[in-house]
């Protein structure tokens, strides 16, 4: 099976980011892994990507910085590009 990265880059995302994650949280199968790509949040960002085992990884403030160095540290062998707002389907 293969496993999926699943790759947010974030600034100041804590009022869309926890439902997302959340949501992430109760995938069935579950992601390999999620990795938050912050790019200088002020706010409770990382403390909520933390809280949900995400990995937090920190760069420069652009999107798509963040996003190809979130696809570098990625593991899985499929990588999934979502915005912290993405609504997930229950």
């Amino acid at each position: 099976m293969s496993r999926v990265s699943i790759i947010i880059p974030t600034l100041n995302e804590s009022l869309s980011l926890d439902r997302t994650l959340n949501h992430l949280a109760i995938l069935d199968p579950a992601a390999h892994e999620i990795i938050v790509v912050d790019g200088g949040s002020t706010d409770h960002t990382i403390e909520l990507a933390q809280r949900s085992n995400a990995r937090v990884l920190h760069c420069n403030p652009s999107r798509a910085i963040q996003m190809n160095h979130g696809a570098k540290h990625a593991t899985g062998d499929i990588l999934c590009f979502l915005h912290a707002d993405t609504q997930i389907p229950d």
